[in-house]
């Protein structure tokens, strides 16, 4: 598999992290901009279950969308709705920092989730990536990411159906996700940053 092939109705982890491991958010409303761009290009072509969005590199969980589902423009090559967003952010940061060049390591990375037991714990994995990291003691106290989405009930970028359903309620699924941080042994398992 090439790094640009997406196939419509599978489920994927995307990941990527900033050139050389440099910062990709410089500035709180960088996130802000990059959660816009999401709206804009990826609603259309995916069901996104999951993000998390940390200084210097990102993860989603998602499915693209269904080819029949899939906007005219991209049911040939998916790929293209995530190059764009990509590439608008990467200008629109390079413009505002005065920086050229990649703003990303490489192409993002993708790998392919096959069952729901992959499915549940690399949606733990991404909420709880900012403990991991040690951004914060508590996976609810990060603001970059879908978690709060959950929480609040006030779904702006996730489909939050098939993941509740994974979790069998919104009670499971924060207990689940209070002995994930809690139990690093899970972070063992999933290599990604």
């Amino acid at each position: 598999m090439t790094h640009d092939t997406l196939t419509p109705g599978s489920t994927y982890h995307i990941y990527n992290r900033g050139n050389n491991g440099d910062i990709t958010f410089p500035e709180p409303r960088n996130y802000e901009f990059f959660l816009r761009l999401m709206e804009r290009h990826l609603l259309s072509s995916a069901d996104i279950y999951a993000y998390c969005l940390m200084k210097n590199h990102f993860h989603f969980v998602l499915r693209v969308k269904d080819e029949s589902d899939l906007p005219e423009k991209f049911r040939k090559r998916p790929f293209q709705a995530f190059s764009n967003m990509f590439n608008a952010y990467a200008k629109a940061i390079n413009k505002s920092t005065g920086r050229t060049g990649s703003l990303f390591e490489k192409n993002y990375e993708r790998k392919l989730i096959s069952d729901e037991e992959y499915l549940r714990r690399i949606i733990l994995y991404v909420h709880c990536n900012p403990v991991h990291h040690k951004v914060c003691t508590y996976f609810r106290d990060y603001p970059f990411s879908s978690i709060h989405e959950y929480l609040k009930g006030k779904k702006m970028l996730i489909s939050d159906s098939l993941p509740l359903q994974l979790f069998d309620s919104l009670e499971n699924f924060i207990a689940l996700h209070e002995h994930f941080q809690v139990n690093h042994s899970g972070f063992k398992n999933i290599n990604p940053s």
